[in-house]
């Protein structure tokens, strides 16, 4: 199954030059793909995992919670919901103290 990709052609350069491709990926430097057709089946799975996410944080299994959140943005990386798995996994990853992640899933939502 292939997803219609179009990319942006906002200015993506870093303050810090030597900043990992990981580490810019993560924090958004890098062009992100805008997926103009998400499968509905894809979505329906993703907000699946999104609310076990959130059985996850009212539990405190902050841990549990961001794998389910990360699974979610694994089948929907980019789309209409994305931006919501991103700042759920940020409040999990916050709730660890893992700070450093916590913001730069903040910046991607």
């Amino acid at each position: 199954r292939q997803k219609s990709l179009k990319f942006s052609t906002l200015d993506f350069k870093t303050k810090n030059s030597k900043a990992s491709k990981e580490e810019a990926e993560i924090r958004g430097m890098i062009p992100t793909p805008f997926v103009t057709d998400v499968d509905s089946n894809d979505l329906d799975e993703a907000e699946k995992l999104k609310a076990l996410g959130n059985v996850s944080m009212k539990k405190k299994k902050y841990d549990k919670a961001r794998q389910y959140y990360t699974k979610a943005l694994e089948i929907v990386p980019v789309g209409p919901t994305s931006h919501i798995y991103f700042s759920n996994r940020a409040a999990a990853l916050l709730s660890m103290r893992n700070f450093n992640e916590a913001v730069w899933d903040a910046e991607r939502s």
